[in-house]
């Protein structure tokens, strides 16, 4: 579906393990966002989360038969989860393997800046992708009126702050939730 532009499946999986073992430390925590593996074969999986570094948290795509599967080792994660709320720095983070369009406290900002971004995976690059970039853009210019602690009426504009974490936009690097805030924001700047 990606045209990924690798030989073969076995040299894409090679550059994506150099490509995470390069920048996560053993101590790190990292959160997959569902799709891990193709195969729905525990052992294959338990192969390749044995040569990734770091404490990973899982949240379940459509495609991971193989972390499903009753004989997985489910203590290669810290947790598997479809959804999980965590918080970054003071700001809560959303974490599905689905976009969510309206998702919790997304209208939570402090000073005019977002406390709450939704991270997701699931609908790569493809045109579902730009329909959700689309959708971030227009719902930024939205206006709601809201009543500030004195009780005055203001325009307030609706944060929208979905983040598509997908792995070749990324070149397949972990990134931080800020790193991929500076990401997504030069790709929207591209597109807008």
């Amino acid at each position: 579906m990606d045209h990924r532009g690798f030989p073969s499946v076995e040299e894409m999986n090679e550059y994506m393990i150099r490509q995470w073992n390069g920048t996560v430390k053993r101590n790190d925590e990292v959160v997959i966002l569902g799709d891990f593996i193709w195969s729905g074969d525990p052992r294959r999986a338990k192969e390749l989360l044995l040569r990734l570094k770091g404490k990973k948290i899982m949240i379940l795509g459509n495609h991971d038969r193989a972390i499903r599967n009753k004989e997985f080792d489910r203590t290669l994660f810290r947790d598997i989860v479809d959804y999980k709320e965590m918080s970054d720095n003071g700001r809560r983070v959303i974490l599905c393997h689905y976009p969510i369009l309206y998702y919790n406290h997304q209208y939570h900002t402090k000073d005019g800046n977002p406390k709450t971004y939704m991270l997701c995976g699931h609908i790569h690059d493809t045109l579902d992708s730009r329909s959700l970039d689309r959708h971030i853009l227009e719902d930024r210019k939205r206006t709601v009126l809201r009543s500030d602690e004195n009780g005055t009426e203001q325009e307030f504009h609706i944060p929208c702050n979905i983040i598509n974490a997908f792995c070749m936009y990324s070149d397949y690097v972990p990134l931080t939730l800020d790193e991929w805030i500076r990401l997504t924001e030069k790709r929207l700047v591209i597109i807008s």
